[in-house]
């Protein structure tokens, strides 16, 4: 089974997938790999091969073999061709009792000059990060790229201005060794705004959070921020002005964000085409809608919306007139 889970993991690296799915069907499991968003077909396996690659893979994540009726989620490394690939595991079993199986790859990697739409987007980003306090807010759907953008950032910001820095995530998605890293234990009691709560008395420069999911994370988020703090954090929302209201869902006021907001940023990662001399090429690249914290304001005041060039939907609007992106592509990703 070990080789066959290699199998599986190499074929995703070389397609630079993100997740990997086993899913039942009447008499056979379907193996899908997902790349771009889009899951594509990649073989089938007998359902007594299948069964036995869940459960190994069950067993090497930590979770419970003979647990079928429960959805379980898990964390495990393999280790392939000279390099840690740190894995995501999830199963939920249908009303006939079989399992199915998804793995996320988190694939440790450096975004790259020009793997942006706009480097323009990014240099802003980075003048954010240069503050002392306050607090950053970063969307995205699952796979859009959200931990790398703020690892990223924080690596720009430490190779010029060392820092005390605790990350708290679910799980720990990129290992670097110059930050103190916390990981969410829900069976232990160890959840976010507990991490929040025990960081401060650490007297961290800087905060990483995986994601506001609670009140408590909201006030405790907004606590550091105010307190002196930088604060990275992952909020799920569809778009920047998203991430404004699900935090007043949250009981967080505008007056708080108003007070702490330094920028909020939301991204997906979507398929650019490249012309060259010979070939027009496909490579994913992050588009980034950005709100300033003056933008922020008037939103929360006054509803005053991002001008239509700046928003996701205006930016496509560009790189479709600019041939930059297919039709498709326009499509999958306008927001409605």
């Amino acid at each position: 089974m070990e080789v066959l889970l290699q199998q599986l993991i190499e074929e995703a690296i070389q397609r630079k997938s993100e997740d990997i799915y086993l899913m039942p069907l009447p008499h056979k499991y379907e193996i899908s790999i997902r790349t771009n968003g889009f899951p594509s077909h990649f073989r089938y396996l007998k359902s007594e091969i299948a069964d036995q690659l869940i459960n190994h893979v069950k067993f090497k994540a930590d979770m419970q073999v003979g647990e079928r009726r429960k959805p379980q989620s898990g964390s495990m490394d393999l280790f392939i061709k000279e390099q840690t690939i740190p894995l995501r595991i999830s199963t939920i079993s249908n009303f006939k009792g079989q399992e199915s199986m998804v793995i996320r790859l988190h694939l440790n990697f450096q975004l790259s000059k020009g793997a942006y739409v706009s480097d323009q987007h990014y240099q802003i980003l980075k003048e954010w990060l240069l503050q002392k306090s306050g607090l950053l807010l970063f969307s995205g759907p699952v796979a859009s790229g959200k931990t790398t953008t703020m690892y990223q950032l924080l690596d720009d910001r430490y190779r010029h201005i060392k820092s005390s820095v605790i990350t708290m995530e679910d799980p720990v998605e990129l290992i670097d060794s110059r930050y103190l890293q916390a990981e969410i234990n829900p069976q232990a009691g160890i959840s976010y705004d507990i991490l929040i709560k025990s960081a401060l008395r650490h007297h961290p420069d800087i905060l990483l959070i995986g994601e506001v999911r609670d009140e408590e994370t909201a006030r405790m988020m907004i606590r550091a921020a105010l307190t002196g703090h930088l604060v990275l954090a992952t909020i799920h929302a569809k778009n920047t002005i998203g991430v404004l209201n699900r935090l007043i869902e949250l009981g967080i006021s505008k007056q708080q964000l108003i007070q702490s907001l330094l920028g909020v940023s939301s991204q997906r990662l979507i398929p650019l085409s490249e012309s060259s001399h010979h070939s027009k090429q496909i490579k994913r690249a992050v588009l980034f809608e950005l709100m300033t914290a003056t933008e922020a304001k008037a939103y929360l005041l006054k509803q005053t919306p991002l001008k239509k060039e700046e928003s996701f939907n205006g930016q496509l609007d560009q790189l479709l007139e600019e041939a930059r992106i297919s039709y498709e592509t326009y499509q999958q990703f306008f927001l409605r």
